[in-house]
């Protein structure tokens, strides 16, 4: 029996024979044409649609219709790898256990190869999840995947947590014969969710790219979803229209509406926009006279405020005040109304409340600092927008809040922590629904 992958199409492909020689393989949104084919060329990528089988024996059955025609038809194989048309699969006794499968388009398969007497361990930037019925092990980095669609195949990788050769492998798994513990140690070796190691430890491995060693697996993660080639869906992703209502807060205990500022005043007109870029920076220390409920209100009105829901905006942010001394305005949890220009106060200074201002005090290298207001911007995932996007719009908010506090003789400080806990339970939300995603200090200036 050949020991190689089962090569497959990826499902959803369909193939379209256009004359003796010709043929085009498309899956919908790619199409790959094959022309001038040799007869056993033809009739091994008809296979590859038809039910798949053997690379050894579909290379084989190359060269016994068409002696010396084997190299082109590796360039075919090739063609349909880097268009994520090629699936290679590790089965034992007719069952599949994994499958290399390419997420984007320009996947090179890889060449390494096993070696026996080396040791391999799992990677630690290797990801696994579920999808369906299946588990997906994957590299943040990477353009392919593999689906474990085999418990032993699972079980295989959970034995990668410690170095191990394929014979320490089976005698580890002692569910598969070495020669399948053999190709699936090959597959994941491909995918490069596995990776060689020095003398048997763990700590030694031989990384082909160094400068993944100043990468964190969750600063690269988040970084690879920023703008990644995978092929990703989002309408699996977007609920139904029902679930995107308004979040069930708590009860608003009383409403305040805020005065709304004028458009022009002299001494704004003399700040230019140079100036204020200069100007800007951190202040993490307050006057004695604290911030008053009408500059928070015009402070608000020009950052935040807007008169219907934005054009093209898929996640609009929502601002809630904490407030710890405010003139006019009572110590306490309160929401900003965008479209109505005004606060309403979801509870007083509870200690939940309390934790999160000693939290954002704490941020500021300063524990004892008395603070005025703290705002909490958070989002709703109600779409398919990425995170990495919501956190863009976090960024521009707060360049906005710099550049109005300074215009306005405030002091603005953004925190680079919060605690997305405390948050959910002070509004009664849902944590996964909306979220607290940035935190930012206003106070006057001394």
């Amino acid at each position: 029996m050949s020991a190689s992958f089962f090569l497959s199409l990826r499902e959803g492909a369909s193939v379209v024979v256009r004359g003796a020689s010709e043929l085009t393989i498309c899956d919908g949104q790619v199409e790959v044409r094959f022309q001038d084919l040799s007869l056993g060329a033809l009739t091994a990528l008809r296979r590859l649609v038809d039910q798949g089988a053997e690379e050894d024996e579909l290379i084989a059955s190359v060269r016994q219709i068409d002696e010396g025609t084997a190299p082109r038809f590796a360039d075919h194989l090739h063609a349909l790898d880097q268009n994520g048309l090629l699936l290679r699969s590790v089965c034992a006794e007719g069952v599949c256990l994994a499958t290399l499968a390419p997420m984007a388009a320009g996947f090179k398969y890889p060449s390494p190869m096993v070696v026996l007497a080396q040791s391999y361990i799992i990677s630690r930037f290797a990801c696994l999840r579920r999808d369906g019925g299946s588990l997906i092990l994957e590299l943040p980095h990477s353009r392919t995947c593999i689906v474990l669609q085999d418990a032993r195949a699972a079980v295989l990788v959970g034995a990668l947590a410690e170095p191990a050769t394929v014979t320490e492998l089976v005698n580890r798994v002692k569910l598969l014969p070495a020669k399948e513990v053999a190709l699936l140690l090959a597959l994941l070796l491909k995918a490069g969710t596995v990776e060689p190691t020095l003398d048997n430890q763990a700590d030694s491995i031989k990384c082909d790219i160094p400068v993944l060693q100043t990468w964190s697996f969750h600063d690269l993660l988040f970084h690879s979803r920023r703008s990644s080639p995978h092929s990703f869906d989002a309408s699996r992703f977007r609920p139904p229209l029902r679930q995107t209502a308004q979040p069930d807060r708590v009860p608003a205990l009383s409403w305040i509406s805020l005065d709304r500022p004028e458009a022009k005043r002299a001494e704004r007109d003399r700040a230019t926009v140079a100036w204020v870029q200069e100007q800007r920076r951190s202040v993490r220390d307050y006057g004695t006279e604290p911030i008053t409920v009408g500059q928070l209100g015009e402070f608000l009105y020009w950052t935040v405020r807007y008169e219907q829901p934005l054009p093209g905006v898929l996640c609009q942010l929502e601002v809630y005040p904490i407030v710890d001394i405010c003139g006019g305005l009572e110590p306490g949890f309160y929401h900003y109304d965008p479209m109505r220009h005004g606060l309403a106060q979801l509870c007083g200074r509870t200690p939940v409340i309390e934790r999160m201002l000693m939290d954002a005090s704490a941020s500021i290298a300063s524990p004892k600092q008395r603070l005025q207001v703290l705002l909490v911007l958070a989002a709703r995932k109600c779409s398919a927008v990425p995170y990495s996007l919501v956190l863009q719009q976090v960024g521009a908010s707060f360049q906005r809040m710099y550049l109005v506090a300074t215009m306005m003789g405030l002091a603005p400080c953004a925190l680079g922590c919060g605690d997305a806990d405390a948050f959910a339970c002070a509004t009664g939300a849902e944590y996964c629904f909306e979220t607290s995603v940035g935190e930012f200090l206003l106070g006057s200036m001394t």
